[in-house]
């Protein structure tokens, strides 16, 4: 005897919805992944909280009232820029965060990659590669950083490129 089956689903509340939108979040590469939905999200359903589009704006992008851009600065797209940051005059910001008090140099280029609380990137400087700063990391100007992972109160005086699709750790 043959069974049939049959998909039946009934509409989902706000708080099935939030669970289906739930991760785990292991990596950076699915943190940023993860941003990357939510915003997505947002400018389907809540669509105020992000900047709004324009020449200097590309894609999602969400930025605190108390962060400062420079003129020139091309954001986006999935960007999340926290409170008390500095983005200085001619930054490229795409698929990145920069957390809490966080500072991107004049001409610099951040892809893929999270800036930790305090930290900075100097002018003309390059970071991509899922690169991660950690809190209170100062990268030196005219550097590329290349899928680096970097322990929070570090200087980076030299540029760093890690081959393998496994970010480094350094201390130095």
């Amino acid at each position: 005897m043959r069974r049939r089956c049959r998909l039946c689903a009934p509409p989902l509340t706000a708080h099935a919805r939030a669970r289906i939108m739930t991760a785990q979040i292991k990596k950076p590469p699915s943190f940023l992944e993860g941003t990357s939905l939510y915003l997505a999200y947002a400018r389907q359903h809540r669509p105020h909280e992000l900047l709004a589009l324009d020449g200097a704006c590309v894609g999602n992008v969400v930025m605190d009232a108390s962060a400062q851009i420079g003129k020139g600065c091309k954001l986006g797209p999935d960007v999340v820029i926290g409170p008390g940051c500095v983005v200085e005059d001619g930054a490229r910001l795409a698929r990145c965060i920069l957390l809490e008090g966080s500072r991107v140099g004049a001409h610099a280029v951040v892809l893929d990659s999270i800036l930790g609380w305090r930290s900075a990137v100097g002018q003309w400087t390059r970071l991509e590669g899922v690169s991660v700063l950690g809190e209170d990391v100062h990268v030196g100007n005219e550097l590329a950083i290349n899928g680096a992972l970097i322990l929070p109160h570090k200087f980076m005086d030299t540029s760093v490129t890690c081959a393998s699709h496994r970010p480094s750790t350094f201390a130095h």
